[in-house]
């Protein structure tokens, strides 16, 4: 099912008041800029000004870009019915497969105290400016992990690595989104994000382009549990997007609420894996 809402909601409101900004799902990211800066403050739209922002901010699932709300799949769901629950794990195991909502989030908690279960989390990160691989080697040795396994290491470093013109860029981010696929599928487990981003100005190299591309994609496919879903190829077919474990789990639960196949967006999803209902 295909739903035009180009023109649903189509304004930026900015409440002076609570300082919230509405919007409908077909804005773009230049449309809130440009209203955000008439009234003193600025959206992050990045790359995307063109690009529907009901879109953007779903970042193909994962629900990033929202401060301090981590991610929203964790936290809310629309049933069909178009109403909003707020949901607890010990309650409706095939709602909470697609999102459950974390006690941190409780908006009874008002204190500033730590509770005791909470876990530290730390990143570090480290930049060095060098004239050599060696260099970098030297420098950054204190940091490095022997219990990395080298097979990962080969199969990351081409898409990082090999690069194929000068304006291309290796990306890597480390998400460390590890859901349970028992409860959740709305939110998918994304320990790394790694890309390879091409660019490159002369229409003949296409071809070479996006077979180098293909190349490194293959390789590092081999230790990932799959493409982020927003990010494809259209040349290429989508394979996988999510575990096998977790699509075996989606499809159950979406035959028993979708059995007309209403929303059929999941076609092509992990073609890798058996499908049985096609």
């Amino acid at each position: 099912m295909l739903i035009d809402v180009r023109h649903v909601n189509r304004e930026v409101v900015y409440d002076l008041e609570t300082e919230v900004v509405s919007f409908g799902p077909a804005v773009t990211g230049a449309e809130i800029s440009e209203k955000m800066l008439s009234v003193g403050r600025f959206f992050p739209h990045g790359h995307t000004p063109s690009v529907a922002v009901g879109g953007f901010l779903l970042a193909g699932g994962q629900g990033w870009f929202f401060r301090s709300w981590g991610l929203t799949a964790e936290m809310w769901v629309l049933k069909m019915e178009v109403t909003q629950l707020k949901l607890h794990l010990k309650r409706g195991t095939d709602i909470t497969f697609g999102t459950f909502y974390p006690e941190k989030y409780d908006p009874k908690r008002i204190s500033d105290e730590i509770q005791d279960s909470s876990t530290l989390v730390m990143a570090a990160s480290v930049v060095a400016y060098t004239n050599s691989l060696e260099q970098v080697a030297w420098l950054m040795a204190a940091f490095s992990d022997s219990r990395l396994p080298e097979h990962l290491i080969s199969a990351v470093k081409p898409m990082l690595c090999n690069l194929p013109t000068r304006q291309s860029a290796g990306c890597l981010v480390a998400a460390h989104i590890c859901p349970s696929e028992i409860n959740m599928a709305g939110s998918l487990p994304q320990e790394y994000y790694i890309a390879a981003m091409c660019c490159w100005t002369d229409p003949d190299k296409d071809n070479v382009m996006h077979e180098k591309l293909r190349h490194v994609n293959e390789v590092a496919k081999s230790v990932a549990c799959g493409l982020y879903v927003a990010d494809f190829n259209t040349k290429w077919p989508v394979s996988k997007v999510m575990p096998d474990s977790a699509f075996t789990r989606f499809t159950e639960i979406r035959q028993k609420w979708d059995p007309e196949e209403s929303f059929q967006g999941y076609r092509g999803l992990n073609n890798e894996v058996q499908n049985t209902d096609q």
